[in-house]
Order: structure tokens, then C-alpha cells, then sequence
């Protein structure tokens, strides 16, 4: 308790918190313009500015909800002994599923672009690689071409 009552205790605890809250906004933001990149290239200006408002305030929420969660597992780190042990591991999880939260908003909110290379892409593969004829009765067939030895 006694350290809890310094001033350098509350100004590492609070700088920490600040940062974490500035972290916590960035990957919100990150994680929302993925999301709605599609409508970002692609809307008109009204909703573009929309979408940038909507990101900053629910960043700002999620800064704001950081910083007495910061500050509250700073002091209970002190307080309890062997927190730190628990707390590692946990650190490592969070990475890992913020990792793939966002390599999903990534992959399931392709941009109009994305998906017209995609597209291109397969077709010129297709001519190249494999062909699929589809008969009158519903069966497939798939022909693939073997590739040149280079």
C-alpha cells in the first residue's frame, strides 16, 4: 500500500494505462477500417464520412474502456503476489486472438477490387490449369492440363 501512495507509482501506472488506451483505439480503428474498406473506396463522400465517425467514436469507447482496466490490474499486480505468472500467458492468448481477429475482418470483407482480381485471376488459371465443362444431366467434369517441365 505504501507504494500505491507514491507519485511515481501513479505516473508509470498512468503512463502505462494512456498507452494501452492508445492501443486499444488503434486496433479498433484497424480492425473497423478492414471491416468496411469495401464502402471506404467505394461510397460516396456523405458515407465515407460517416463510416470515419463511426470508427472514431467506437475507437474512443474502446480507449476509454482501456484505461481504468489498465490501472486497476497495475494495482492488482502489485497487491498480489504471483499475478504476474497468471498474467504472462494470458498476454500470449490475447495476442494470438487479436491476430486472428483481424486477419478475419481481413478475409471476410473483401473490397470490390479484391474480389474482381480474385476473379480475373481465376479465369486466367482456369484457360492455363484446369477447364470445367458441366453436362445436360448435372455432371462435372474437370480437365487438367499437365504442367510444362521447365
Amino acid at each position: 500500500l505504501t507504494t500505491v501512495r507514491t507519485q511515481e507509482f501513479w505516473q508509470r501506472t498512468l503512463g502505462n494505462a494512456f498507452e494501452a488506451s492508445v492501443y486499444a483505439a488503434a486496433i479498433t480503428a484497424v480492425d473497423m477500417l478492414l471491416v468496411h474498406r469495401d464502402e471506404l473506396l467505394n461510397a460516396s463522400t456523405d458515407k465515407k464520412m460517416e463510416i470515419m465517425v463511426d470508427i472514431l467514436k467506437r475507437s474512443g469507447l474502446m480507449a476509454a474502456g482501456a484505461l481504468p482496466v489498465s490501472v486497476f490490474l497495475a494495482v492488482a499486480l502489485l497487491l498480489i503476489p504471483g499475478l504476474s505468472v497468471v498474467m504472462a500467458p494470458l498476454g500470449v492468448v490475447g495476442s494470438v486472438g487479436l491476430s486472428i481477429r483481424l486477419i478475419t475482418s481481413l478475409v471476410k470483407n473483401p473490397s470490390q477490387q479484391e474480389k474482381d482480381l480474385l476473379t480475373a485471376v481465376q479465369g486466367h488459371l482456369r484457360g492455363l490449369i484446369y477447364d470445367i465443362q458441366k453436362s445436360a444431366t448435372g455432371s462435372v467434369t474437370i480437365t487438367v492440363q499437365s504442367l510444362k517441365a521447365a
